[in-house]
């Protein structure tokens, strides 16, 4: 194979002389067979895309390539925008037709058909026929699509269940606040998190020596567990000021908050269940952050040192005091001075605005500091230090200082994977674009259907954000604090947005307090309000949209696909326990949980999918998969369950499969692997390796149709240091078993690898 061996295969990044994709340019065999594969290449753009397949070429007979597959393009109404490294990448067109050509002459010509999600905007194909040179086609297969449902949305009230006077209060709790790091004063300002690991969104409230943990049912209504805070605290309110802050602080998958007041930070470790133990932690290096800390200090949450854990820091002046948290509650404080003369003041929230996330796509937390025209930039090096970089803001724009004028919306619009961010004032979006190297793409969007925010958007409006399509981009919105309107921003891959307005609901008087979150766990953002006496929670109604539903064939054949979300307990399981750096998962992701094919005599042939035991590594290697997954035939009854390894390097690999009808097991077989290194030693490197998996032994067992027990049948793998496996054995327990040795021919230095030249097969029964 070849890659990047012509002008149009070695594909540059836009407005760059460095490659950005070394693409597949020929593949030969070796006798001589090959094809050649032609790009169409715009840098500007940055796009790339294949244009046609040359094949029939054979370098021994000097033949050229003679038949051709041919991709045909149309302009897409979704375009893509999306960044690496510095650079832009696009995608402008859609896959129109695939044709087949024989000495230039038309053979066949695939026909794709799109239409376009009501709820993502994003390219659906309708249809796909197969037409011959005449123009004829045959029937087309078609694909059904969930439409995600009409973006509208419900609303469910409860009474606040609260007593003894522990009633929201105004005290500096109705602003504009931000899930992950909210102002305000303790007792006023309550913290919203998963608290029980179920998928949806609840909250919780301390109050003098009480806490009260508010679990979403749902519905729209929410348990309250009362419990009392721990260690004997007592957090009377607005007797001082205290900065919340949620994460995992002991990594055992359950949402942790924690307070940091002068000296100390007040641990709050959630059980899952209501209850909470407590962890008083003395501020490192005799920090002292006074009785107002956001006085003085602006807060951000995050991993600043990639280990997974939930840290948090504070800036002020030309210092930074970062928390890294130990996993138990407790933290290393690191104290870092600024090395390039930038100093923030000693009260930096009068002059910056803050904003968190990644901005590289390394994974790791990096942070800016927006004032006037320019952006302070810390980049993270993931060792607790970090890289500055100052950003002067194009257009000769200034957002003052601070840029208290702006609402801002944090979060990835595009769908790159990396931080984005919006401000927005007036009838004006400014948008920054991460573009994957530290750097931003900054741009105005003027609202196009006549909305103004005004001059002071915070006084009149609350901004909550979430994905309110299921797109997997960021969508933010504004809730009317005087009317029940709400102004919806949906995002485009291209960085782009919609705009809804949705009304018909009556709060009672105002103040509000409004916060985004998934209170059905159902996956869509919603929104909860609340006054002084009542909770209100908006849901998104809605399916899940963009995904296939259904397939039917040109003859007719349908098959039918069901979702449902991991947060039904009918589809899937979590498990309990868990050991850093691995925790257990339940999100509101949806997956198949039935399929129906018909059978060509008017019924179904169906099955139905059960999930168990997904998890995820926090320091790098994300989504484990699940443990386990079972496919029951609602026919016979027959269930197939498979159990997944999620241990690396080993991770989706089949661990062991068993067949169950009711009660009794009808069969079972377990996997034994080996792995090893580039080296050939089963040692795993902390640096990118490569890793070779073996199955190194099979056992097979199963039972009569009586229940009887059948043999159990072993098989025993061996391999060449090529992953040639040289010998077989298959045996059973009353002596039969049957060896097959194979040997190979291995050319290295030709990459001719695997060319098997003999197999011995050799038979033993018991005598």
């Amino acid at each position: 194979m070849e890659f990047g061996h012509s002008g149009d295969s070695q594909v540059l990044a836009e407005g760059k002389a460095t490659a950005r994709n070394w693409a597949v340019n020929k593949v030969s065999d070796t006798k001589g067979n090959y094809f050649v594969v032609t790009y169409t290449v715009d840098q500007a753009s940055g796009q790339f895309f294949p244009a046609h397949v040359d094949y029939t070429g054979n370098t021994a007979a000097a033949v050229s390539p003679y038949n051709t597959v041919q991709f045909v393009y149309a302009t897409r109404p979704d375009s893509i925008q999306q960044y690496q490294a510095g650079s832009v990448m696009r995608t402008l067109v859609r896959l129109t037709n695939i044709k087949t050509l024989a000495s230039g002459n038309l053979v066949s010509d695939y026909r794709i058909s799109y239409g376009q999600s009501p709820s993502s905007n994003d390219s659906e194909v309708t249809s796909i026929a197969v037409c011959g040179a005449s123009g004829d086609c045959l029937p087309a297969t078609s694909f059904q699509w969930a439409s995600g449902g009409g973006d509208t949305l419900s609303g469910a009230s409860m009474t606040n269940p609260l007593t003894g006077g522990a009633t929201l209060s105004t005290h500096n709790a109705w602003s504009a606040m931000s899930v992950s790091l909210l102002g305000g004063s303790m007792g006023a300002s309550p913290v919203f998190m998963d608290l029980n690991g179920d998928g949806k969104s609840d909250m919780v409230l301390v109050y003098g020596t009480s806490v009260y943990s508010w679990l979403s049912n749902g519905d729209g209504t929410y348990t309250v567990l009362t419990s009392t805070a721990p260690n004997g605290w007592n957090f009377t309110p607005f007797q001082s000021h205290y900065v919340p802050f949620v994460g995992d602080f002991n990594s055992d998958g359950y949402s942790d908050f924690a307070y940091l007041n002068a000296g100390y930070v007040y641990v709050f470790l959630n059980a899952g269940n209501g209850a909470y133990s407590g962890v008083t932690f003395p501020c490192p290096n005799n920090w002292n952050f006074g009785s107002d800390p956001t006085a003085g200090f602006s807060f951000i949450s995050g991993d600043f040192n990639g280990d997974g854990r939930s840290d948090f820091l504070a800036v002020s002046g030309a210092y930074v005091f970062e928390f890294l948290s130990n996993g138990d509650g407790t933290f290393q404080g690191v104290q870092i001075q600024i090395s390039n003369g930038w100093n923030f003041s000693t009260t930096p929230s009068a002059y910056f605005l803050p904003i968190s996330g990644d901005f590289n796509g390394d994974g790791k937390t990096d942070f800016v500091m927006l004032a006037g025209a320019y952006i302070y930039e810390f980049l993270n090096n993931g060792d607790g230090s970090f890289t500055y970089n100052t950003i002067q803001i194009p257009n000769g724009w200034n957002f003052g200082t601070p840029p208290s004028s702006y609402m801002s919306v944090v979060g990835d619009f595009n769908g790159d994977g990396k931080t984005d961010w919006v401000l927005l004032n007036g009838a004006t979006l400014y948008e920054f674009q991460s573009k994957g190297d530290g750097s931003f793409l900054i741009f105005s969007i003027a609202i196009s259907n006549g909305w103004n925010f005004g001059a002071q958007p915070a006084a009149s409006y609350q901004l909550y954000s979430g994905d309110f399509n299921l797109d997997g981009r960021l969508d933010f919105a504004l809730f009317n604090l005087s009317y029940p309107y709400v102004y919806q921003f949906t995002s485009n891959a291209d960085g782009t947005f919609n705009y809804r307005t949705m009304n018909s609901w009556t709060f009672g008087a105002p103040p509000y307090l409004t916060v985004g979150g998934d209170f059905n766990g159902d996956g869509r953002t919603d929104f909860l309000t609340m006054n002084f006496s009542s909770i209100f929670t908006i849901t998104a109604n809605g399916s899940i949209g963009d995904v296939v539903t259904g397939v039917t064939t040109g003859l007719g054949a349908a098959t039918t696909i069901t979702y449902k979300a991991l947060t039904d307990s009918a589809v899937y399981t979590k498990d309990s326990g868990g050991t850093y750096p691995t925790i257990n998962l339940k999100l509101p992701l949806h997956v198949v949980s039935r399929v129906d094919v018909s059978n060509g005599v008017g019924g179904a042939y169906s099955s139905s999918y059960s999930y168990a035991g997904a998890k995820a590594d926090l320091t790098g290697r994300g989504m484990l998969g699940f443990s386990h997954m079972t496919v029951t035939d609602l026919q016979t009854g027959i269930s197939d369950t498979t159990t997944f390894r999620q241990d690396f390097p080993y991770i989706g690999m089949v661990a062991s499969t068993t067949r169950t009808y009711g009660t009794q097991t009808l069969g079972q077989s377990t996997n034994t692997f080996q792995f090893s290194n580039a080296t050939g030693a089963a040692t795993i490197s902390p640096a990118v390796a490569p890793y070779r998996v073996s199955l190194v032994q099979n056992i097979s067992s199963g039972s009569d149709l009586d229940g009887s027990a059948l043999p159990t049948v072993t098989t025993a793998n061996q391999y060449d240091a090529y992953g040639n496996a040289t010998r077989v054995t298959v045996s059973t327990p009353d002596g039969y078993s049957k060896t097959t040795v194979n040997t190979y021919s291995n050319d290295p230095s030709l990459w001719y690898l695997g060319r098997l030249i003999r197999a011995t097969v050799t038979s033993v029964r018991p005598q």
